[in-house]
């Protein structure tokens, strides 16, 4: 992720696994104060949010990155545990806390469009007024900024 080419970031096998990694481990320096209400990830950044809400561990979460292709044959040998918090998933759009449905939602997740407008107005409905992006960059944070004007938007990078 440091010593590559320009080229060799550009590929998804590299790619994927760089900004989950970067997004995990945003979460993990805010320590003891990263209690979320709840979390999301738009399509990868699902198995970030699983991961820093608890639902994955990260050797599971980056496992699942890289083999994220594989996602079917990976999600049998694969522990999810309750999250912290609930977890919108992107074929949904809806909490969850089940580690059994999210298990089911990641396969899902394959061949299903990603809903995160939907995702973003039912946290708001939840009683979202503020949202942190973890991770590069600030698509999120424009996307959340245009579903929901009112709310807060900010980033960590």
């Amino acid at each position: 992720m440091f010593e590559g080419t320009e080229d060799d970031l550009k590929q998804t096998k590299v790619t994927q696994p760089a900004v989950f990694l970067h997004s995990v481990i945003l979460a993990k320096t805010l320590g003891d104060s990263f209690k979320p209400d709840m979390v999301a990830g738009h399509s990868l950044g699902e198995l970030s949010a699983l991961t820093a809400a608890g639902a994955l561990s990260f050797e599971d979460g980056l496992r699942l990155v890289s083999a994220r292709a594989e996602l079917a044959q990976a999600i049998e040998a694969t522990v999810f545990h309750t999250p912290i918090c609930p977890v919108y998933q992107n074929v949904d759009a809806q909490p969850h806390t089940d580690p059994a449905e999210i298990k089911a939602n990641l396969v899902a997740q394959l061949t299903a469009p990603v809903r995160w407008t939907q995702s973003v107005q039912h946290m708001v409905a939840d009683g979202a007024d503020h949202f942190t992006e973890l991770g590069p960059g600030k698509v999120l944070q424009g996307l959340v900024a245009k579903i929901h004007r009112e709310a807060t938007v900010e980033g960590k990078q």
